[in-house]
């Protein structure tokens, strides 16, 4: 996950939370960069979103946020434990869910 930032993307942000193949969350199959604090749920089977509640994989979220593209440089600076950034070519989607 991202550390905390000071920076508030506020464009609508709306879509399907899931699992691409490669193992990554994401919104309608933009990469997800989930807010600091943000979790998978113990069984898997969603995200737990601070301050916004839980949401299953397959249940459309929506929030505030924005789409950036990262450059390599970018990319490099954000903790990518699982390598999910490496696997996007299109824009990552940035955003803060709304409580359910």
């Amino acid at each position: 996950m991202a550390p905390p930032s000071d920076i508030t993307p506020h464009a609508l942000v709306e879509g399907r939370l899931e699992v691409n193949a490669d193992g990554c969350v994401t919104i309608e199959g933009r990469l997800l960069l989930a807010p600091h604090g943000s979790r998978i749920t113990p069984d898997d089977t969603g995200v737990e979103f601070p301050n916004a509640g839980t949401f299953d994989f397959g249940s459309v979220v929506r929030g505030a946020g924005g789409y950036v593209t990262l450059s390599t440089t970018d990319a490099a600076a954000v903790s990518d434990p699982f390598g999910c950034l490496k696997a996007v070519s299109g824009p990552i989607e940035v955003t803060t869910v709304l409580p359910n």
